[in-house]
């Protein structure tokens, strides 16, 4: 950023980890039980999870964590240029400055290995009383994130 001249705005990061598990349980938090997220089908009718199945599911899901996001950001930092509790210090900056957005993310690298072990391997959920995958059997192998293997470093692009 330009001295002065610029200013990030930055929230905290969404895990898309935790939004795999949202796309695997219908959109249902898995610690309180309650639906979080809308228009997603939970996944019960397979002993071992479709990768296809999934990944449309956790398409629908972060498409709209990044929504709710983005929303959250701009109300955070709507309030932030109202309430100019940082005078002092935007009095160093020029008048007209240029505001900027920065997202972020956790949990990249355990997506990943997730939906590689789901299109590679056999991963049977565990299911609670309520049907909600609690934990996870994962049988045979698969590319792990980060070890130069295409077939996994691909499913964090797509």
């Amino acid at each position: 950023m330009k001295v002065g001249k610029q200013m990030q705005f930055f929230g905290a990061r969404a895990n898309i980890a935790k939004s795999l598990l949202y796309a695997i349980n219908g959109g249902v938090d898995e610690l309180k039980g309650i639906k979080v997220v809308p228009g997603i089908q939970k996944l019960t009718d397979e002993e071992v999870l479709d990768f296809d199945k999934v990944k449309a599911n956790y398409d629908k899901v972060m498409e709209y964590v990044a929504k709710v996001y983005v929303d959250t950001m701009n109300i955070i930092h709507f309030m932030h240029d109202k309430y100019a509790y940082e005078a002092s210090q935007m009095a160093l900056h020029d008048t007209a400055v240029e505001r900027l957005m920065a997202f972020g993310i956790a949990g990249l690298s355990v997506a990943i290995d997730s939906l590689s072990a789901i299109k590679y391997a056999k991963v049977k959920p565990i299911r609670n009383e309520e049907g909600i995958a609690i934990d996870f059997e994962v049988e045979g192998d698969f590319p792990k994130y980060g070890n130069d293997d295409d077939r996994a470093d691909d499913l964090g692009v797509a």
